[in-house]
């Protein structure tokens, strides 16, 4: 009685839909399946379909359909009272979607290829993302069901994709949101607005987890520790306010206007986003050393030196501090030195290695040895390393950092700059 109640509550299908489902696997999907195959006229099938006038019915009328001869045999016995089985060819699958007016499933992994190949021919500047799309159509070719992209469901995502891995001046993170909406209106030729989301938010609240998640396979700024607030300002989308803060003695010029100097500003100078993108450093004669320093209360600690150029780190520094700070380094002197004063834990070990690959080739540690760190230990300034980092902390290339990321190791303890200030 149980079972009979089971099947009652099966959804009941077609023989077409049903042998679509049957046929439906990677060999198909690919365009590499050619052999026939049979579906046994068992109880399963008989269920399925809603029994067995059903199923003789539905049979004799799959033979009737035009073009399906050959492709579709029914084996029938007792005088075409039962079926043994049906032999089905591959041929059948797209006349037997045809007659239940749903997609072919290889007619749709052959359109998601195309689509893929078509977001991948407008990948402009970033061929960094080239690997990923080619990685969507080896698993496209091979038949795979791919459902983790959410591009091949909506294209906006690719579109937000290839636009935040394009060189172009910052923004904030709703002006790049309506932006690309207004680009994708463009190609679509469609609103949005059957979305309740507006297009300022819809890059924050739908697409931004996912182009993150391609950013830290992909992207080449991505380090291992960055926030994800800080990797997005890597590719000049803004969720805050960008400054960027130093002490020393810098002449600059905005556009064509006179040149001005910082050497009276003691205390520090500040430049908002639109100083930033738009001052030009023209000299900093009398520096011969620039330091980075991650903690703020340690940077505003900095007397103003005329031979030193001091810069507030917050992290990993954002597309217009980096092209501001490279032509700074243009303007140094060979016998300048740099140096980063940073938190001796896996965090800081990361910023060091970003900011000599990125910015200052010949950077040095400062107060990051493990002298230092040891002395830290004995004030009592350390958290433990967690667990889940220690595996990524030790295969970690620590460069000249390698002997305290050994201490840290093996001691288990981290040092923060903020312990130390207590």
């Amino acid at each position: 009685m149980a079972m009979k109640q089971e099947r009652t509550k099966q959804k009941i299908q077609s023989l077409s839909r049903y042998i679509i489902e049957k046929a439906e696997c990677d060999s198909y999907r690919a365009g590499t399946r050619s052999k026939q195959w049979h579906i046994e006229a068992d109880q399963k099938l008989l269920d399925a379909v809603g029994g067995r006038s059903v199923l003789l019915r539905q049979a004799g009328e799959l033979e009737k359909l035009t073009g399906i001869s050959g492709k579709i045999i029914v084996k029938w016995k007792a005088v075409r009272t039962e079926i043994e089985k049906i032999i089905v060819s591959p041929d059948a699958i797209p006349l037997l979607c045809q007659v239940e007016q749903i997609e072919d499933p290889r007619e749709r992994q052959l359109s998601q290829m195309e689509l893929t190949e078509s977001w991948k021919s407008r990948v402009a500047q970033a061929d960094w993302l080239i690997p990923y799309y080619d990685h969507i159509l080896e698993r496209l070719n091979s038949g795979k069901l791919v459902k983790d992209v959410p591009g091949l469901e909506d294209p906006l995502f690719f579109l937000f994709l290839n636009k935040t891995a394009e060189e172009r001046k910052p923004l904030y993170r709703r002006a790049f949101s309506a932006q690309v909406c207004t680009i994708w209106n463009g190609i679509a030729q469609t609103k949005q607005s059957e979305s309740k989301i507006t297009p300022t938010k819809r890059f924050e609240k739908i697409y931004q987890s996912a182009v993150l998640s391609v950013l830290k396979q992909y992207s080449p700024l991505y380090e291992e520790g960055m926030s994800d607030e800080e990797l997005l300002t890597a590719h000049g989308i803004l969720t805050y306010a960008q400054t960027l803060e130093f002490k020393g003695a810098v002449s600059y010029r905005i556009d064509d206007g006179p040149a001005i100097s910082t050497a009276a500003q003691i205390y520090g100078t500040m430049f908002n986003k639109q100083t930033l993108e738009n001052a030009v450093p023209i000299s900093i004669v009398g520096i011969r050393q620039i330091m980075t320093i991650e903690n703020k209360a340690n940077y505003e600690k900095m007397q103003f030196r005329p031979d030193t150029l001091y810069i507030f780190c917050h992290g990993f520094f954002s597309p217009p501090e980096r092209k501001f700070l490279s032509r700074v380094v243009a303007l140094a002197g060979t016998n300048t030195e740099y140096f980063h004063w940073g938190d001796m834990d896996y965090g800081g070990i990361r910023i060091f290695k970003f900011l000599q690959k990125n910015l200052f080739p010949r950077l040095k540690p400062w107060k990051m040895d493990v002298t230092d760190y040891k002395m830290a230990l004995q004030m009592g300034a350390s958290i433990s390393l967690e667990t889940d980092k220690r595996e990524r902390f030790e295969q970690m290339d620590a460069g000249v950092l390698t002997p305290l990321k050994e201490a840290i190791l093996k001691n288990g303890k981290e040092i923060e700059q903020e312990l130390l200030l207590l």
